[in-house]
């Protein structure tokens, strides 16, 4: 046989086999989906993420319960995809954001400042990084994160993570320098004329914060409020003559104001048993935005009038969390912060007296 022969029998075995190959059907792979609850007088820890085992097998996931005092009250529950029942972890209280070994064998989870496993108790790394969401919900979190492959990565505790510095910079985001001392700073606000700075600066020791007044071009500060109370969320009015304020001083999250030259006393503008926070002051300086919650209830948005009587209206139909509200420098629109199940979302909504959600609305951003 001819080697021509040998390479045209190769090259019909070639195509046989392409043709046979080219009519293999692929095997059809399937999407199922399903949904789930949890046991009765359980919720699901909502900022958390489940966490699906390597092989697919398992799901691991934080909960806690309905009659807990703080949603820091937690645990994990495990289940197996093809069974409907789940089980507690043991020695998992407080746990929350767990993610498996690559090989399926542990899990991992933040609790109490630390990374710790299922099993026996075992510290995987110290001085880790953890912030809290704030007053309304109190929701740690955790800078981590963990490889397919076994790498642990996280960022390290400072030494004083509760400080801060605050620094200048340009709109092009040049660092341009700093103000003050560093310090456990909040919520700083500019002067009409913006030669002057009021921020919250909180104790070391017992964390109440007092707001204080930088001079920001001769350099000197100056201690404006010296109650017993928690102060807060400082605004300048548009006359430069007052700041408004949050402040525990009688108890509950109230609105004060205060000369912002510091002669007289504060001045108590709304008084309620809900929490209120201010957010910011019409350009016109004749209404306050702020936003209200009751215990572990969401905040929501309203307006305080501060000319004449002062009356208080709600700024939207209560529905989802609505926070961080901004006018506009013409006074006509109001930016706030919304956040659903679904993600987070930037609104912006005309301003007009008409009455509650009278204006237009417009989605800006959204971040799930």
């Amino acid at each position: 046989m001819g080697l021509a022969t040998v390479a045209m029998a190769l090259l019909l075995a070639a195509i046989i086999l392409a043709v046979i190959h080219l009519r293999e059907q692929p095997e059809e792979k399937l999407a199922v989906s399903f949904t789930f609850g949890l046991p009765d007088n359980w919720e699901f820890r909502w900022v958390d993420s489940p966490a699906v085992s390597p092989d697919g097998k398992y799901i691991v996931y934080s909960a806690y319960t309905v009659s807990a005092q703080s949603r820091n009250e937690v645990s994990l529950w495990l289940r197996r995809l093809d069974s409907a029942e789940a089980k507690p972890l043991p020695g998992t209280q407080g746990g929350f954001s767990p993610f498996w070994s690559p090989d399926g064998r542990f899990v991992a989870f933040w609790a109490k400042g630390r990374l710790r496993v299922t099993g026996e108790p075992v510290r995987v790394a110290e001085q880790v990084a953890s912030y809290t969401g704030g007053p309304s919900t109190g929701l740690p979190s955790s800078a981590f994160s963990a490889s397919e492959n076994g790498v642990l990565a996280w960022k390290v505790q400072a030494s004083e993570p509760d400080k801060t510095q605050l620094t200048w910079f340009d709109r092009s985001g040049k660092r341009l320098g700093t103000v003050g001392d560093s310090a456990m700073y909040s919520g700083p606000s500019f002067s009409p004329n913006e030669d002057r700075l009021v921020v919250s600066m909180a104790d070391p020791k017992t964390k109440m914060r007092d707001l204080w007044i930088m001079q920001l071009l001769l350099g000197a500060n100056s201690r404006l409020t010296f109650d017993p109370g928690d102060d807060l969320n400082p605004r300048w009015t548009p006359d430069g003559k007052w700041i408004i304020f949050t402040s525990t001083q009688k108890g509950p999250r109230n609105i004060y104001r205060k000369p912002a030259d510091g002669a007289g006393e504060a001045e108590l503008l709304l008084a309620s048993e809900e929490a209120l926070n201010v957010e910011d002051i019409s350009t016109d300086g004749r209404f306050l935005l702020f936003n209200f919650s009751r215990g572990q209830a969401e905040p929501h948005l309203a307006l305080l009038s501060l000319s004449g009587e002062r009356r208080r209206t709600p700024f939207l139909t209560p529905q989802l969390r609505e926070d961080s509200g901004r006018f506009s420098p013409n006074g006509r629109w109001v930016a706030y912060r919304s956040i659903g199940k679904d993600g987070t979302r930037i609104f912006v909504q005309k301003f007009t007296l008409a009455g509650v959600d009278s204006g237009g609305k417009w989605q800006i951003s959204d971040r799930k």
